[in-house]
């Protein structure tokens, strides 16, 4: 383990992403042209640099969310260490005191843009990669002996440390069990992993997981059910009509709701059998 304090190293790599460049992508750039009006790059540029105004704050907190492929290039320095919140503000005031700027480049090789760098800015980029959310030991160590391809396996890191749940017994056996079976196997595996950190986000004190994930399941047929009520009255009569009556039309995504059935299938299949 290199003798460098852990909050030089992670800062180190903070201040070189800053100085290399941030990428802003082109469905960002759609919004900040939708929502702000910022049509060009010499726009945003002009709206970034007017740095006290509400605007520009919530635009530069956009241009620098630290998305998964930046988190990715921070992960194995993150993945060492334990840190804690104080961590944190060491870390954006030895950020700040190396960068005054920030680079940020856009698709296409087009013109990129220096930014001078707030600390609140700063501040904002280091709390969003959550530092101080931990993998667990067993956890890591199946990621590692699952996944040999690298970024799979930071990739995997970064998502399950954003969780919100904390780890117990059965969730993470839950979710050991569909990287142990799933990994490399099934073409919906990034997508229930997904599912699952969701799912445990929103029920994190199950124990009963099997139980869960059928009564989940259960509710997306219901669901389903509906859509196709719905359909058979709008085939019927207009939705004028409808509202008239006081006919309720909930709105219902059917292609994500079969989506999450299929998920569900594909998880209790690896993890029950069957």
């Amino acid at each position: 383990m290199s003798s460098i304090p852990k909050n030089t190293q992670l800062s180190e790599k903070i201040s070189s992403l800053f100085t290399y460049g941030i990428p802003v992508h082109q469905n960002t750039l759609d919004f900040i042209e939708s929502t702000y009006g910022a049509t060009s790059v010499q726009a945003l540029q002009q709206m970034l640099r007017d740095g006290d105004s509400c605007d520009a704050r919530m635009l530069c907190e956009l241009v620098l969310f630290p998305d998964e492929y930046i988190q990715m290039l921070l992960e194995p320095c993150v993945a060492k260490y334990l840190y804690v919140g104080s961590d944190v503000a060491e870390i954006c005031r030895m950020v700040c005191a190396r960068v005054q700027y920030v680079r940020i480049t856009f698709p296409e090789d087009r013109e990129n843009l220096r930014v001078p760098l707030s600390e609140s800015a700063v501040l904002g980029f280091v709390q969003r990669l959550h530092i101080t959310r931990t993998i667990s030991p067993a956890m890591d160590q199946v990621l590692s002996g699952f996944m040999k391809r690298s970024g799979d396996y930071l990739k995997a890191r970064v998502r399950l440390r954003h969780r919100r749940f904390e780890w117990q017994a059965a969730v993470s056996d839950a979710l050991m069990t569909w990287i142990k079976h799933a990994y490399g196997v099934s073409d919906v595996f990034w997508d229930a992993l997904d599912f699952l950190i969701d799912f445990f986000n929103t029920y994190p004190k199950v124990q009963d997981i099997e139980s869960a994930l059928m009564a989940q399941r259960n509710l997306c047929v219901d669901r389903l059910a509906i859509a196709e009520k719905n359909k058979k009255l709008l085939a019927q009569y207009a939705m004028e009509t409808l509202v008239l009556t006081g006919t309720r039309m909930e709105a219902v995504c059917t292609d994500q709701i079969q989506k999450d059935i299929r998920l569900i299938d594909a998880i209790c299949k690896a993890l029950y059998g069957g």
